[in-house]
């Protein structure tokens, strides 16, 4: 197997067995801190912490079938003088060789078995592929950062005119399914985050397309949002600030937001989810939000919900055209308001959950609807369906092989033409990632500090 090139200096790299220990243990034992920075930054200590996982995860078995006793497989592989007496003529004699392969054979029981107890212990569930497929990711997503800090989105087969949409979901992505969060991983969202500074606007648009300016726009802002929250990067409190009042500034008489950052751009339920994920972001992390936009907000998308409960696009007529993701978006913004008491309506409520546990039980037909099923599966409450299917359709996709390996497939992806590979990647990422190993306003949950209404603007 070919791996990356470790440096021969002994500061640059920590001591292979360092690094193994580090993939092994979790990042718990003493030192790990500097062990974990220094992962983040450095390709070939990636490398190794990937093949340490597979290798982890071959001693893994899966949840649902019985364990395995490997001992009388490996014992039956043992030469037959490895059991012989020692029946020296004269003297003492031992079977050396014999002995070291029973102890290595004990050796690899034992260490198995400490694994299994370590890794999964008692009543914890035996663990999937998931991670190794998320840190494939992760490691793709930092390959392909440009000098400038952001991902070019032409380059990784997508529309230029969605650059900072698609960069954010980069950022997105990487936060929510980073485990280490040192600092090379907050100097890449440094990075990442001055990329956007160079694409707003004075008046406080990250957008440089504007037929796009408000898809670019929300989710550009959430992006920095998380920065925020992760990094505390003293430099994105003003342009945080403007990007939340241009929100606001631009939200339609209606109460809804659509493409154009202009009034008469008709609102759909696509470009204003965004924004009200952003808003409401943003008021989780202590941020004054007008409570009057969001209202207004969640208004609108309340009235475009059907008798059955699923959301239209620009009202409550049926869209045939991709209604799943639709109410699936609809409804995340709609519990997270519940949440945040912003919004009770009990029947809404009730119709709402009932038509996301039907969705959420079936195969997504493209990222876009993947990562809004885990955006409400957490919402929805017990029952929660189950994210088997789900995690499986998501893996089987994933690249592993070649120059793309890490990153997901575009075939058969509806949005992959507009998006490219950084879409289909992040989207993926966004929806694999494990509860906790999401951020406070990540694709589950928006965990909302419980606080006055503010009048004020942002």
């Amino acid at each position: 197997m070919n791996a990356p090139e470790r440096h021969d200096a002994a500061d640059a790299c920590p001591a292979p067995e360092t690094v193994v220990a580090f993939a092994m243990d979790g990042g718990g034992s003493n030192g790990a801190r500097a062990v974990g920075d220094h992962i983040a930054q450095c390709a070939a200590c990636r490398h190794l912490v990937a093949e340490t996982a597979g290798i982890r995860d071959l001693l893994r078995m899966d949840a649902d079938l019985p364990i395995r006793d490997l001992t009388d497989d490996i014992m039956a592989r043992l030469p037959a003088d490895a059991w012989a007496a020692p029946t020296p003529p004269r003297g003492l004699r031992i079977h050396w060789q014999g002995l070291l392969r029973v102890a290595a054979a004990l050796a690899f029981l034992l260490g198995a078995a400490y694994l299994l107890h370590r890794q999964n212990g008692p009543g914890k569930a035996i663990s999937d592929p998931t991670g190794l497929a998320l840190q494939a990711g992760q490691d793709w997503l930092i390959e392909h950062q440009t000098p400038t800090g952001g991902w070019d989105a032409a380059t990784l087969d997508g529309r230029p005119e969605y650059a900072e949409a698609l960069n954010g979901l980069a950022i997105m992505a990487i936060i929510r399914t980073d485990t280490t969060h040192g600092a090379g991983t907050k100097a890449l969202l440094s990075r990442a985050a001055d990329f956007l500074f160079a694409r707003q606007s004075a008046d406080g648009r990250i957008s440089r397309d504007a037929g796009a300016a408000m898809y670019n726009h929300g989710i550009a802002t959430l992006a920095l949002l998380e920065i925020d929250r992760l990094a505390g990067d003293t430099r994105l409190g003003a342009p945080i600030d403007k990007a939340l009042a241009y929100i606001c500034r631009h939200q339609s008489p209606a109460g809804g937001w659509g493409y154009r950052d202009i009034p008469d751009s008709p609102p759909n339920t696509s470009i204003t989810a965004w924004q009200v994920k952003a808003l409401l972001q943003a008021r989780a992390q202590g941020r004054d939000v007008p409570v009057a936009v969001l209202r207004k907000a969640l208004n609108w998308m309340a009235g475009t919900v059907g008798p059955q409960g699923h959301f239209g696009y620009e009202g409550p007529q049926p869209q045939a055209d991709n209604p799943a993701v639709l109410t699936l978006m609809g409804a995340h913004c709609i519990l997270a308001a519940r949440d945040a008491d912003l919004m009770t309506d009990p029947q809404l409520e009730t119709s709402v959950k009932t038509v996301v546990r039907q969705l959420a039980q079936q195969p997504p037909t493209d990222y876009h609807q993947a990562y809004f099923i885990a955006s409400v599966i957490e919402q929805v409450g017990t029952p929660v369906p189950d994210t088997q299917s789900l995690r499986q359709t998501l893996l089987a996709r994933q690249i592993h092989a070649g120059s793309e390996a890490g990153c997901w497939q575009t075939a058969g992806d509806r949005w992959s033409p507009t998006g490219g590979k950084l879409y289909t990647t992040a989207m993926a990422m966004l929806a694999l990632a494990p509860p906790a190993h999401r951020s406070d306003g990540g694709a589950g949950t928006i965990t909302v500090s419980r606080r006055s209404d503010s009048a004020s603007t942002p």
